[in-house]
Formats: C-alpha cells, sequence, structure tokens
C-alpha cells in the first residue's frame, strides 16, 4: 500500500483474495484514528470499509459481518483497566450495519477472531484475561478457558481451532 504509518494486517477476507489491515492513513493528529481497509493479495490501491473506525478485528467465514474493537487503548497489558478507553466487542452486519455486542460491563476486551459462527474473544470480566465466546444468533456468552495465574494475551483462530499465548 505504500503507506508509511503504522498499518497492522487483522487478517484475511474470507475469499482470501483481500488482507484486512488497519490504518489511520485517512485521519489526521494529534490523535490519527484507525479504521479498517483492505488490499487485494496482488497489491493495488486499498479500499476502506465502510466502518467510521475500527483497530482489532476479523470477518465471519460469511463475508457478513465483521467482529472489531472501535478503538485502540495505550496499554493493551494493564489488567483489570477500568477506565474509558474499554469497549466492548462489536459485532456489524456489514448489509444492514446493524451492532451486537456481547454483555458487557466495562471490562478490557480484545482480540475478537471467528470461529464458525461464534466470535471469541479476550476478557478480564473475572479478574484475569481469558478466552470467552459469544454466539451473535443466540446470544450465548460462555468463558473458554479458566486461568487465575497469567493473563491470556493473544489469540487467534484457523483450521477450525482457536491458539493463544498465556504465561509466555
Amino acid at each position: 500500500t505504500w503507506h508509511p504509518g503504522a498499518d497492522l494486517v487483522q487478517g484475511w477476507t474470507p475469499d482470501g483474495a483481500r488482507v484486512l489491515f488497519t490504518s489511520p492513513r485517512a485521519t489526521a493528529a494529534p490523535s490519527p484514528t484507525p479504521r479498517f481497509w483492505t488490499v487485494a493479495a496482488t497489491g493495488g490501491p486499498e479500499t476502506a470499509l465502510a466502518l467510521p473506525r475500527g483497530y482489532q478485528g476479523k470477518i465471519a467465514p460469511d463475508g457478513r459481518r465483521i467482529a472489531y474493537r472501535m478503538n485502540t487503548s495505550w496499554d493493551e497489558a494493564h489488567r483489570n483497566y477500568k477506565g474509558g478507553q474499554n469497549k466492548a466487542i462489536w459485532i456489524a452486519d456489514m448489509t444492514t450495519w446493524d451492532v451486537v455486542t456481547p454483555p458487557w460491563s466495562g471490562t478490557k476486551e480484545m482480540d475478537p477472531v471467528w470461529l464458525g459462527d461464534t466470535v471469541y474473544f479476550l476478557s478480564d470480566r473475572d479478574g484475569v484475561s481469558n478466552v470467552w465466546s459469544f454466539a451473535p444468533a443466540t446470544k450465548q456468552l460462555a468463558q473458554v478457558t479458566r486461568f487465575t495465574d497469567f493473563d491470556v494475551k493473544t489469540l487467534g483462530a484457523g483450521g477450525g481451532a482457536l491458539v493463544f499465548e498465556q504465561a509466555g
């Protein structure tokens, strides 16, 4: 894309033809706001998604929805932070722009990924960052991991499996 800024790859479109990334390229200082863009895997001009802002996210396997974090935070590893940088995971239908969110009470939630029709994400709602799941169709929220010592730091999905980092 030949842009010198902080472009961060998020993944692929479901057909594998385009790279999904975030970039503050279309906003101005002092607080550039990232949003989602795609670019062909073979190169060429980038295209902005219609969402006005977005930081971490993945497009659903059906290509109709995106699960994402709306904003960045100054310290991703700050445990039990309860300030204004925390936002719920948003799941937006990219046709109607209807938004669904998992039940949320001000906790830090990040790294949303799709596995089938379920969104998995990290949340410190139990005091330690663990993996949680949310099924948009049924609105069911569930805790997947129950670590009590070290936070789960990163989360990914692919090939029918979740992968994460915990305890270094």
